[in-house]
């Protein structure tokens, strides 16, 4: 089973997870700080994550919702990412006002 480790801010959590299972429903379950206002549907396109390692490839909806460029540096959504192997995703903190 995959070991994920999500970096956010200063801070780093690991779990082991199912492999292929979607990234947007592990963030969930941990209750990690990540916006998924389309409840995972893949419409709204602004659960962005940073993968570093480890996501299978994007999907087509993916690519509709990511220019090349973020693709390029590894952006991705978490409702539609998906666990290859041990993986490194990078979470961008939420500020609240």
């Amino acid at each position: 089973m995959p070991e994920i480790t999500f970096i956010i801010g200063e801070e780093t959590k690991k779990s082991v997870v199912d492999a292929h299972r979607l990234l947007g429903d592990i963030v969930a379950e941990l209750e990690l700080p990540l916006e998924q206002p389309c409840a995972g549907r893949g419409t709204c396109g602004k659960c962005k994550i940073l993968n570093e390692e480890g996501l299978e490839p994007p999907d087509a909806t993916e690519r509709q919702h990511l220019t090349l460029g973020e693709l390029a540096v590894g952006n991705r959504l978490a409702c539609r990412a998906r666990i290859a192997g041990n993986a490194r995703i990078v979470l961008a903190p939420i500020a609240v006002y």
